[in-house]
């Protein structure tokens, strides 16, 4: 009975400690970075999409840098397939740099598939 506690205990914890990660950003080239999260509960991407943007942000402010978003990747979760996730790729600039505009933030590119019966 007591390992069977014990692994319930683990998971439980497990679980719960992915849920307070916070996303971790990782280079990809040039001032040009990514952040993803999958960690919330729930089905709605909502709040992996802020949370990967706020990752962003701290990242750049920390460094006296602009987050200028390139493009977002958001997936709603699906009872018993996967938690709701979020791809945040962005580009870290100097203020006063000229790259740094009026952002039009792109999803990734998309497969349509059709099925005739």
């Amino acid at each position: 009975m007591n390992k069977l506690f014990l692994i319930i205990l683990v998971s439980i914890l497990g679980v719960v400690s992915c849920c307070f990660m916070s996303p971790e950003v990782i280079s990809t080239g040039p001032d040009t970075y990514t952040v993803t999260s999958g960690t919330s509960i729930g089905f709605s991407s909502a709040g992996v999409r802020a949370e990967v943007y706020r990752a962003a942000n701290e990242f750049c402010a920390k460094r006296a840098l602009v987050m200028v978003p390139v493009s977002i990747d958001a997936r709603e979760g699906e009872l018993g397939r996967h938690p709701p996730s979020a791809t945040l790729v962005f580009r870290a600039l100097k203020p006063g740099d000229p790259d740094i505009k009026r952002v039009n933030v792109e999803g990734p590119d998309s497969i349509q598939r059709n099925q005739d019966r």
